[in-house]
């Protein structure tokens, strides 16, 4: 009998079984995606449809439990970047935590799920954000957001990455972020911006070096540089290491932008 047919087994030995065969199917052995035997316990405790554990229902719960048990950070200037199984035992972690998280829950109960980058969320604002997806076999791709929307979350514009990708962002993004190493993270920054653009389908941003500092200009289909009130941000030095880590200056800014500009970003 293939492992298959342990799926509406309402027996925990035989979930224990399927979920060590999806941390092999998966690659959930190493960070981000590391899951703990605690994990396994947790997703058939969260389990409401235990006839099929690949059921859309447990990756609902499971998101709803990370986000009502792993508590926000409060202070960026302490914080940082958490794998799966750090997140689970901490109870503590911001967005792309929580997103390894539930990635790692749902891939342990067979769910086919992976990261997303949201450019512009559900309130029409662009400030960064992740979520996870997963794959509904009617509705196709379903956005689930630990941190913020939960089940179904209606993004406006969102970026789905594989996973080496997200794996590459954890080495390198998060990586710089929990060295505080500024320039590696601005430098990381503008290569994932890039990469959620060309996900999307949008044009990529022209990134350059000048003595030390970021200089941002878009660039429309032909290739002719243009200025946009985003741009009147994006120009001020080291705006993104800004935004991480000084939110409410950056966004305070934004504010006064699109006051100006009469925008809304």
């Amino acid at each position: 009998m293939g492992i298959e047919s342990i799926i509406g087994s309402k027996d925990k030995d035989a979930f224990i079984e399927y979920a060590h065969h999806n941390a092999e199917r998966y690659e959930l052995n190493e960070k981000p995606f590391d899951y703990t035997e605690g994990m396994i316990d947790k997703c058939w405790e969260l389990m409401s449809d235990k006839e099929d554990y690949r059921s859309l229902y447990n990756a609902s719960n499971a998101t709803i439990w990370i986000h009502d048990n792993v508590r926000m950070y409060g202070d960026v200037t302490t914080m940082k970047y958490r794998s799966a199984s750090e997140t689970f035992n901490d109870k503590i972690g911001e967005c792309v935590d929580r997103t390894f998280l539930l990635i790692t829950m749902n891939n342990l109960m067979g769910i086919d799920s992976g990261f997303v980058s949201v450019i512009k969320n559900c309130d029409g604002n662009n400030k960064p954000h992740v979520c996870a997806y997963v794959l509904d076999p009617e509705e196709g791709v379903v956005l689930v957001d630990a941190a913020l929307h939960g089940y179904d979350a209606p993004h406006k514009k969102y970026a789905l990455y594989d996973r080496e990708t997200t794996k590459r962002f954890y080495e390198t993004y998060c990586d710089a972020l929990n060295r505080r190493d500024t320039e590696d993270f601005q430098r990381y920054i503008a290569e994932f911006e890039n990469l959620d653009r060309r996900l999307a389908g949008m044009p990529e941003i022209n990134t350059q070096i000048y003595g030390g500092n970021y200089v941002q200009q878009n660039f429309n289909q032909v290739g002719t540089p243009f200025f946009t009130p985003s741009n009147a941000i994006l120009s001020i030095g080291a705006a993104i290491g800004i935004r991480v880590f000084l939110p409410e200056v950056y966004f305070g800014l934004i504010e006064t932008v699109e006051h100006l500009f009469n925008v809304n970003f």
